[in-house]
Parts: structure tokens; sequence; C-alpha cells
């Protein structure tokens, strides 16, 4: 009888707290139950919900909160169980993914306006706030569902590039963190600069599995670790979060894949002198291949494609 008199269709899971909860009776803290998140992956790794959470709030001036991170995460598991979507994502370039992704994340939206209204209105009436959020589930999105094995097959394109290594020479047989890592971070950057993308490195240019072994760094682990950190110094701090590389098997040998979201700011890339400009170069990517724009034309671009950023454009394009 209460439940004919309650609308439990208004009612959602809000997260309020979380933490150890002390124990009335007993001595002792009680941990957390842990949650099985999307493929059964420990709740710390959902992770980049709180940073997209944090960086709308940063670059819109937002006080969202954990309720909306939840509701980003529900939004995420839906899109995670569309078997078409996963087909399509394996199975086609990052364009054809997008347009597929963009007819269903817009169903997804729809979806939370009794469990979030307030996230909802915000995403339906700010255009520039809801295409960010579209990017960012769009890039989370491919991070899970993209596998190497699969990118290879396609060849190198606008959005997919492939590099055999990271900082060694494979021609000259000797370590080259000067040209071969400026390579990689100019391919970065332009992904960035542009509509995002997937950098392969233990790939080389013919689809021949390389793997990052050949980089002669003690662990994959290590890898990484100088990865971060090229991509820090090279880039940016802020641009540095941009990217997400992770490794997969292929071929028993180990690849690593970089996805690359798009930048909500121009990134320019100064590594060890490489650069023209004294303020570092700007890249885009053309066709399956990088660019690097002259000041005029950076200039430019950089007002189309970065809005917010054309009052004050990154030197040397001031």
């Amino acid at each position: 009888e209460v439940q004919q008199n309650i609308d439990m269709e208004s009612y959602r899971i809000q997260e309020t707290s979380r933490g150890r909860i002390a124990l009335e009776r007993k001595v002792g803290l009680l941990d957390p139950i842990g949650t099985k998140a999307r493929h059964g992956t420990a709740p710390e790794e959902l992770e980049p919900l709180s940073r997209i959470i944090a960086e709308l709030n940063e670059r819109f001036g937002l006080n969202l909160g954990p309720e909306h991170r939840v509701t980003l995460g529900q939004m995420m598991e839906k899109l995670d169980a569309d078997a078409a979507l996963d087909a399509s994502a394996r199975a086609n370039t990052r364009e054809n993914v997008r347009l597929t992704f963009d007819t269903k994340v817009e169903h997804v939206i729809q979806e939370i306006v009794e469990k979030n209204f307030d996230l909802y209105k915000r995403i339906t009436d700010d255009r520039a706030f809801g295409e960010a959020i579209k990017n960012f589930l769009f890039d989370q999105y491919l991070r899970a569902h993209r596998q190497a094995e699969e990118l290879i097959k396609r060849g190198e394109s606008k959005t997919l590039e492939f590099k055999a290594t990271l900082r060694w020479n494979l021609r000259e047989d000797r370590r080259d963190d000067t040209v071969i890592t400026h390579a990689v971070l100019r391919t970065i950057a332009a992904f960035l600069n542009t509509e995002g993308g997937d950098l392969l490195i233990g790939v080389a240019d013919d689809g021949a599995i390389v793997g990052i072994e050949a980089d002669r760094l003690e662990s994959d682990d290590q890898f990484m670790r100088h990865l971060a950190q090229v991509a820090r110094n090279g880039l940016g701090d802020r641009a540095s979060t941009c990217i997400d590389p992770k490794t997969q098997i292929v071929q028993g040998k180990t690849v690593c894949v970089v996805s690359c979201q798009r930048s909500p700011e121009p990134v320019l890339l100064k590594w060890k002198g490489m650069e023209v400009d004294a303020g570092g170069d700007f890249f885009i990517r053309s066709g399956p291949g990088t660019v690097r724009l002259p000041p005029e034309s950076a200039s430019h671009y950089i007002r189309t494609r970065f809005p917010a950023a054309s009052t004050s454009p990154p030197v040397p394009y001031a």
C-alpha cells in the first residue's frame, strides 16, 4: 500500500560517501564491499570517470559531484553492453565507429532524464558541454574495445599510426631518444590537435610486429613510465592527461596501444631542440600523415578548432 503512494521510478541510486565504516559493537573497521565494474574491472580502474568529472568542472566552471560520476558510469555500462557498437569498434575505422557511437549515445542520454535531470538538461542545453561529454565517453569506450590485432589489419589512417619503437633506432641498432622519440611525440601531438587517434608502438609501418621489447627497457612497466615521462616533458602535463597507453600481446610480442583523445586546448611540442619554432611546434593529422603547421596557418587553425583558446593562443602563435 505504501508503494502505491510512492513514485519508485523517480528514485535513483546516488553516491553520498565512500570509505571505511567503524563497527559499533566490536573493535575494528569494515572495508567497503568491492563492486563489480564493467568487464569485471576493479573499482579503482574507473578512475578515468573521476578524471572526466574533474576536467569538466575545470573547463566549464561547474561543481559536478559523485552523483554525476555514478550517472556517467551507468551510461558507460549501457554503451559497453551494446553488442552492435562493440562489433563496430572492432571492425571499423575510428571515424566510422564515431558515427555509430553518436547514434547510440543519444539514446543513452535520453535514458538518464529520470535519474539525473540536471546532467541531462546540461548536456542537451549546452552544446559545448554536451559535445565534451560525448567526446570523453567515446574516447573512454574505445580504450576498452579496441584490440591491437584488429587495428593492425586496417593499416594506417588519419586516426591510426604505427611506430616500431619509442627510443631505439633499429636501422643503426642504437638508442636514439632525440629523433625516434620525437617522431612518436609528433604523432601524439597531431592526434591531440585533430580528432584523436590510436598510436601503436611496437608495430612497423608495414604492420609487422616488432614489439616494445625492441626498445630494450627492463620491463613493460618501465616502458610505460618512460613513455609517460617523455610525454610530459615534450607535450606538457595537461596534454599528457589526454593519452592512455596500455599493452597488449600480439603474436607473442608486446604492443603498446596509445589512445589519444581530442585535446580541449592546443598542444605544442618541444623536444631536445628538434622544434623549428622556439615556443614549440604545432602538428595536426592530414590523411594518414602528420604535418607541422607554420605559425600563420597554426593561428588560423587554433582559432577554428580551439575557439576558447583563440583569445590567448600559445606562443609562438600569438
